[in-house]
């Protein structure tokens, strides 16, 4: 089996939230391998040039379909971008199943691609509305420009699109005024780019990192759906509609790269699903979406339980006192980035928050308990103005540093060598200790 490539980032901790709503009736099989039979010449027409499928374990298939949302189709990246939203109606409980038994596959005639799967976080339903930015004001605005996806189409909320100005601000919702005050920074970051990035609890921020609007219910107390009264100006001019916040937003936090696939016949390649995925949303190669269940996952998972699905097992970390407050030296990663196993993930730092931060950095099954043949896990990171930094290794086998942060911006942590064990990352500021 060739070996994979991970780039991964988690960019927010997952919710303890249950939504009530439907669930799938799921057979049990095995994942690993399919019992299908494609004897059938005729069978390879069922499939299209260059696209991608879920092949049932008793012969269906169900074609892999693009989300509406600010991601463009056929756009693969290679680092996380919190920003990247998918949009869902009526069609989210259709997205194709891969569960144990069915096998993921594309149809090619061409040379086999790498593949990029880009996991996406169930944020929930709101409004039709994505990718709102911070204005200096602290309101809330969005783009009217169709092709940047912030709408989803033929919703009420394309009455935006209608506006002459580049963006509008969306100041009030059921009777509620929208604004992100400074004083919010314990519970928001902002990003160069006026977004804001919630540290940690979601749902008690006004806006989600991808710029949707959390704290909506989608059905009022008599079960219907819940309309919100909402005011939005062009300028200065003041325009009222009513949406519904039962669109199912789903925002981008992980990549993974692999090379691993099998021919199960001609033409026609099963992608290899990495056995430490957890269930959730993935993009294959930009090109369509599919939950996926794992082996410890019930049969009839509800779709609606978020917790299912964003599940990352990473909620657990190494103490903050712990930190070893040696400086760490300057040094290039000793290790190819090309060949290696690495996760990525990035830190924003605000003005607010500039100071002390305490890293901490672990693996489960670290290489003293694996044998002599694994080696150790390094990390990296790199500060705004490109210096490069490695972090020193404590008895314990993790990996500690204290850094001065006296620059804004984005810190880049890379972490090599994990051969697939589970990375754990905490990244603390240390209060009093402004610089």
């Amino acid at each position: 089996m060739k070996k994979n490539k991970v780039l991964t980032m988690l960019l927010i901790a997952t919710m303890a939230v249950s939504i009530s709503g439907c669930s799938l009736d799921l057979e049990e099989g095995d994942a690993e391998s399919s019992t299908v039979t494609l004897s059938d010449e005729d069978f390879a027409k069922k499939f299209e040039e260059g696209k991608y499928y879920i092949l049932h374990d008793d012969n269906s298939i169900e074609e892999l379909a693009f989300p509406h949302g600010t991601i463009k189709e056929d756009e693969i990246i290679s680092t996380p971008d919190s920003q990247r939203a998918a949009m869902y109606g009526d069609d989210f409980k259709d997205i194709p199943t891969l569960k144990k038994g069915d096998m993921l596959v594309m149809y090619s005639s061409g040379e086999v691609p790498s593949f990029t799967f880009e996991r996406f976080e169930d944020m929930g339903y709101s409004i039709p509305i994505v990718g709102l930015k911070v204005t200096p004001s602290h309101r809330l605005e969005v783009s009217t420009d169709i092709e940047n996806g912030c709408t989803y189409p033929d919703s009420a909320a394309d009455a935006i699109l209608e506006a002459k100005a580049e963006t509008v601000v969306i100041d009030e919702i059921g009777g509620k005024k929208l604004r992100v005050a400074s004083s919010d920074i314990d519970g928001t970051i902002y990003d160069a780019d006026g977004r804001i990035i919630p540290k940690s609890n979601e749902d008690s921020a006004v806006i989600s990192r991808c710029g949707s609007i959390n704290g909506l219910k989608k059905n009022d107390k008599s079960g219907n759906l819940a309309k919100y009264k909402t005011k939005i100006y062009e300028g200065s001019e003041e325009r009222e509609i009513v949406l519904t916040a039962d669109t199912r937003i789903l925002a981008s936090y992980q990549i993974t790269e692999t090379n691993d696939y099998e021919y199960v016949m001609s033409h026609l390649i099963s992608i290899t699903i990495p056995d430490y995925f957890n269930s959730g949303y993935y993009l294959i190669n930009g090109k369509g979406m599919f939950r996926y269940l794992d082996e410890g996952t019930k049969k009839d998972a509800d779709i609606d339980d978020r917790m299912i699905f964003n599940d990352y097992n990473d909620t657990t970390s190494a103490p903050v006192d712990h930190v070893n407050t040696d400086l760490m030296v300057e040094e290039s990663p000793g290790v190819n980035a090309d060949s290696a196993e690495c996760e990525t993930r990035t830190l924003t730092i605000t003005k607010e928050q500039l100071g002390q931060w305490a890293i901490t950095v672990s693996a489960e099954g670290s290489a003293r308990f694996m044998g002599d043949g694994v080696p150790d896990i390094e990390a990296f990171f790199m500060t705004p103005d490109g210096k490069q930094y490695k972090m020193r290794s404590g008895k314990d086998g993790a990996l500690y540093a204290n850094f001065t942060a006296d620059k804004e911006g984005i810190y880049t942590f890379k972490v090599y060598n994990l051969e697939g064990r589970r990375l754990k990352i905490q990244a603390e500021p240390q209060k009093g200790e402004k610089s």
